[in-house]
């Protein structure tokens, strides 16, 4: 999804994708916009998770990153996977009761 964001993914699949910057006041921002489905089934689709994932994650991270001046999104590709592994290694470090992932360690459910 980063490699969509930034549009260096080949066409066919950026094109799959919204990209839209929304920054509402009051409201975490979307770098992408997640399609409404009405059927239960099409909740598990690439054009609804990715979206949705990537969403969650950069405003998640930026919020760990409070004082930095660049922001998740506006970095690179390498830089951007390697802050987003930091993070959720450093989640799941603070729960130490439990090694494995699950909805209550993961910091993106």
């Amino acid at each position: 999804m980063h490699k969509i964001y930034l549009k260096v993914a080949p066409p066919n699949i950026i094109s799959i994708f919204n990209r839209v910057d929304k920054i509402a006041p009051r409201r975490e921002p979307e770098y992408f916009e997640i399609p409404y489905n009405r059927l239960k089934s099409t909740d598990k689709s690439m054009n609804y998770v990715g979206p949705k994932m990537y969403n969650l994650t950069v405003n998640a991270v930026n919020r760990s990153l409070k004082d930095s001046v660049t922001q998740l999104q506006e970095k690179f590709t390498n830089s951007f996977k390697a802050t987003v592994n930091r993070y959720l290694l450093e989640v799941q470090a603070r729960d130490q009761t439990s090694l494995n992932w699950s909805k209550t360690n993961y910091a993106l459910m």
